[in-house]
Formats: structure tokens, sequence, C-alpha cells
């Protein structure tokens, strides 16, 4: 991979984290950043009163027309999956 890759991977996480913090504010969460580590943000539900730890994955497009992601399993149940999808400005999170 070279440079210009690696700052284009980059600028698309960035980006779908954006996307994904604006979302969850929309919903109605408090929205905060993480540090590094495997939580990218924490989200808080003031009306139950309950902490989410989200790990943002982007979605991307095969030639096929199917959606993929370079998804590791989370080693963790106490981390939700909140998946963005850039292309077609969409957010949701696993079922």
């Amino acid at each position: 991979m070279n440079k210009l890759d690696y700052y284009k991977k980059h600028q698309k996480g960035t980006a779908s984290e954006f996307l994904a913090m604006s979302w969850l504010a929309n919903q109605g969460y408090y929205v905060f950043k993480g540090m590094g580590g495997p939580i990218d943000m924490i989200a808080f539900d003031p009306i139950n009163i309950k902490f989410i730890n989200i790990d943002v994955k982007t979605i991307y497009h095969r030639k096929n027309g199917k959606m993929a992601s370079n998804r590791r399993p989370v080693k963790y149940d106490f981390i939700k999956i909140l998946n963005v999808d850039l292309k077609n400005n969409k957010v949701w999170f696993n079922q």
C-alpha cells in the first residue's frame, strides 16, 4: 500500500466516524469520541440511562454491487458494531 492509498483509507475512516457521530446525535444520543483501542466512540442514551461502546465499520461496495467491510470479529460482547455506508449516506447497527 502506497502513502496515497493509506491516506485515502484514513480519510474514509474519519468521514465514517463523523457521519456516525452525527447520526447518533440526531437519534438523541450524547456522543463521546474514543481515545483508541477497540472502542471508536461511546454513546449515552439519556432516556434509558445507558452507555453504548461503539466500533465504527466503513462499508464498501464490490464491483458486483454487494456490500462488504473489513470487519474483524469483535472479541467483546459489550462493543456494538455501527456500520457506515459513505456511498449512500446510511448508518445502522449490526443486529
